[in-house]
C-alpha cells in the first residue's frame, strides 16, 4: 500500500509446540506519513512439508526488513530458582533479591487476605505477582511462568529468541544482518488488552471476555471496531476477519500494538524496588 521505508513490529502469540494455534502479526509504521498498517497476520501456524512451525516462524522473522522488536505472550527468562547457580539452602533461607522480594510480596498480601500463600520461585516470577494487582480498576489471574499452562510456551519462546539471535549474528544474507539489534520482550495479553481497551472506551465486560469461547468473538469485534475508529491503524478485511474469529490472531495484534507503545515510550517503567535481574514485561500505559 505504501512504498516508503517503514519500521516493523511483530506480535507473537504462541501456543503449545504440537498445536496449530500460534499466530504472529506484522505492524508497519511509516513515520513520515504517521501511518500504522497491519500488513499481515500469519495464523494457525503448523508443520508444513516436514518443516516445523518454529522454523516457519524464524524464517518469516529473519526476512523482515527494519524489524524493530518482537513481543511474545510468554516469559523469555526462566524463574529465579531455575537459573540460579548457587548452592541452594532452600528458598526459606535464600537471600537472593528476587526471593526476598517474593517473600515480602506474600507477607504483605497475607495481611489483606487469608490464607497465607506459599511462594514457589521455581515456577513463578516476580512480574506475575507484581502485575496481578498493579492496575487500579482490575485484578488479573496470571499463569506462573513454569506452571502447567505456561511452561511449554515459555520454553518455546526462549528457544525462538535464542535461535533468532544466532541467525541474525551468523546469517549475512539475512535482511536484518548488521542492523540494530531486534529486541524481544514479553507482554501479558490480558493487561495489554485491558490498557488498550480502556483507552478506546471499550466496555469492561468485553475486555474481560475477549478470549471466551462463546462471547469472545463479539468482544474482539467491538474492540477492533473501536481501534479502527479511534486510531490511524489500517488493516485489510481479511486480516480483520482473522482477528475476530481467532483469539491467537487477536493476541498477536495486541502484542504488535504493545510493541508500538513501547517504541513510543508509552509503557509502565520498572519500579526502583523491583529486582534488577528479573525480566520486566511491557505493559502499555
Amino acid at each position: 500500500m505504501i512504498s516508503q521505508p517503514c519500521l516493523r513490529f511483530v506480535g507473537l502469540s504462541l501456543s503449545g509446540t504440537k498445536s496449530t494455534k500460534s499466530s504472529f502479526a506484522i505492524l508497519e509504521y511509516y513515520e513520515k506519513q504517521d501511518k500504522v498498517v497491519l500488513s499481515h497476520i500469519f495464523d494457525k501456524i503448523s508443520v508444513l512439508d516436514q518443516v516445523s512451525s518454529d522454523e516457519l516462524i524464524l524464517e518469516n522473522l529473519k526476512n523482515l526488513e527494519n524489524l524493530t522488536s518482537v513481543f511474545v505472550n510468554a516469559p523469555l527468562q526462566l524463574p529465579k530458582c531455575m537459573r540460579c547457580k548457587l548452592v541452594c539452602p532452600g528458598y526459606d533461607k535464600c537471600s537472593e533479591p528476587e526471593i526476598k522480594w517474593m517473600h515480602s510480596f506474600y507477607d504483605n498480601e497475607s495481611i489483606q487476605k487469608k490464607p497465607h500463600k506459599i511462594l514457589s520461585p521455581y515456577t513463578e516470577k516476580c512480574a506475575e505477582l507484581y502485575w496481578k494487582n498493579a492496575i487500579e480498576d482490575e485484578k488479573f489471574i496470571l499463569d506462573h511462568a513454569g506452571g502447567a499452562n505456561k511452561a511449554s510456551i515459555m520454553f518455546r519462546a526462549i528457544y525462538l529468541n535464542r535461535c533468532f539471535n544466532y541467525i541474525k549474528r551468523n546469517n549475512k544474507s539475512s535482511k536484518n544482518s548488521n542492523k540494530k539489534p531486534v529486541n524481544w520482550h514479553q507482554f501479558f495479553p490480558q493487561l495489554s488488552v485491558w490498557q488498550w481497551g480502556r483507552s478506546l472506551k471499550v466496555a469492561k465486560s468485553h475486555l474481560r471476555f475477549y478470549s471466551h469461547s462463546i462471547h469472545g468473538k463479539e468482544a474482539r469485534e467491538v474492540f477492533l471496531s473501536q481501534l479502527s475508529k479511534k486510531t490511524s491503524l489500517f488493516f485489510y478485511d481479511v486480516e480483520g476477519k482473522k482477528i475476530i474469529h481467532d483469539k491467537h490472531s487477536f493476541e498477536a495484534l495486541i502484542g504488535a500494538l504493545t510493541a508500538f507503545s513501547h517504541y513510543n515510550n508509552e509503557y509502565f517503567k520498572r519500579p526502583k524496588t523491583f529486582p534488577k535481574t528479573e525480566s520486566w514485561p511491557i505493559v502499555p500505559i
